[in-house]
C-alpha cells in the first residue's frame, strides 16, 4: 500500500517501523502520521535531535499548521538530549526521559522520532535497537502508537542488514520510502 494511504487507514495503536533515504518524503509520512492524530483529538509528540523550531518549520513548508496544536499543547517538539553525556549512563537516561515524556501525554497519543540521535555507530544503533525491543514487549500496556523513522544513510554500514533485521523484528508495521514513487508499506502482524 502507498505510505501516505496506509497512515490514513491506521485506527489503532501500531509500532510503526519508517525506512527512508528521502528526507521531505520521510517527513510528509511523519506530519500526516501526526496531524491524522491530532485531528482525531489525540496527543502527539515529534521528537527531534535538532532545533525543535526548524521541525516547525518544515511542518509550516509541507503546508501543514500545526500551530494551533502546539498551542492548545496537544502537540509538543521535544529536543532530545544527548543521552550518552547522561550521568546515570545511556539506558537509564533515556527511559527516564520516556517516563517523563509519557507522563505529560493525554491517552491516546502518537510519537514520531526516535531516542538515539546518532545510530552511525555499532553502539549507537545497538542502545536504539534495545530500546525498540524494550518498547515492544510492553507495547499493551502503553496508550498510543509510535512512528520510528530511520534514514538508510544512518544505519552503520557493517552489519547493515543485521540492523535493519532487527529493526523489522520489533514492529507491527513497516514502511519502505525511498521516494514518492518507489515506497510501500505493510502490516508485519
Amino acid at each position: 500500500m502507498e505510505p501516505l494511504l496506509f497512515v490514513n487507514t491506521l485506527d489503532a495503536k501500531k509500532h510503526i517501523l519508517l525506512l527512508c533515504n528521502d528526507h521531505a518524503f520521510g517527513n510528509a509520512i511523519e506530519f500526516r502520521f501526526l496531524e491524522n492524530g491530532l485531528v482525531k483529538g489525540e496527543s502527539g509528540i515529534y521528537l527531534t535531535s535538532g532545533d525543535p523550531q526548524r521541525v516547525i518549520d518544515r511542518m509550516m513548508e509541507s503546508n501543514i499548521d500545526m500551530r494551533p496544536y502546539l498551542r492548545n499543547k496537544s502537540l509538543k517538539i521535544l529536543k532530545v538530549p544527548k543521552f550518552d553525556e547522561d550521568p546515570d549512563g545511556i539506558l537509564t537516561g533515556t527511559e527516564k526521559f520516556i517516563q517523563e515524556m509519557l507522563l505529560e501525554l493525554k491517552s491516546p497519543y502518537r510519537i514520531v522520532g526516535r531516542i538515539i540521535s546518532d545510530i552511525s555507530t555499532e553502539l549507537g544503533m545497538s542502545v536504539e535497537v534495545t530500546l525498540e525491543r524494550n518498547l515492544r514487549a510492553r507495547f499493551d500496556s502503553l496508550d498510543g502508537s509510535f512512528l520510528c523513522t530511520y534514514y538508510y544513510h544512518e544505519v552503520p554500514k557493517k552489519s547493515g542488514q543485521k540492523w535493519m533485521d532487527l529493526l523489522i523484528k520489533n514492529h507491527h508495521a513497516i514502511i519502505y520510502a525511498n521516494e514518492s514513487y518507489k515506497a510501500t508499506a505493510t502490516l508485519l502482524i
